[in-house]
């Protein structure tokens, strides 16, 4: 489902991911762990497309060049040069550790924004689920998410 090849990305001069290939297959979870400065949170932005965008905002304002060298398959397609908006569209996305959900907006707010992609009735079931694999969340549904815990939060993000 998802063949990283030898990637590597440098910030300016600076080795952030050092040739790192991976496969998951369909089905399959696998984690990424390391020590800071390991390159995990460089390689969920490589995978996700936001280095993309990174490397234009970087290019635009004259700051740090990005440069990103292998290949990126998801599903056998090539996605290493694909935007982040059009990697979501593939079902490729990143629920970050810190500010995950969008404070200003209730539970039911985010996760309605989280389907923009979906239909109304798929929504709906999908909240269902949610709903109930984190019922604590169920009672808390017009609270705006910047007042949930951060367990709350998480709950949130991965719904």
């Amino acid at each position: 489902m998802l063949d990283v090849q030898n990637l590597m990305v440098f910030f300016e001069n600076a080795l952030a991911l050092n040739d790192f290939s991976m496969k998951v297959e369909e089905g399959q979870i696998v984690g990424v762990i390391g020590s800071n400065s390991a390159g995990k949170t460089t390689l969920m932005n490589t995978l996700s497309g936001l280095i993309i965008d990174m490397a234009i905002k970087e290019k635009r304002k004259g700051g740090e060049r990005i440069t990103i060298y292998g290949k990126i398959l998801f599903k056998g397609e090539d996605i290493t040069e694909v935007k982040p908006s059009d990697r979501v569209r593939k079902g490729i996305v990143l629920s970050r550790e810190r500010h995950p959900v969008f404070p200003e907006s209730s539970i039911l707010e985010n996760l309605k924004i989280a389907g923009y992609l979906r239909t109304k009735s798929q929504v709906r079931e999908v909240m269902d689920s949610v709903f109930k694999l984190f019922p604590a969340l169920l009672n808390l549904k017009s609270r705006k998410a910047g007042f949930l815990s951060g367990g709350e939060q998480q709950m949130l993000a991965i719904g």
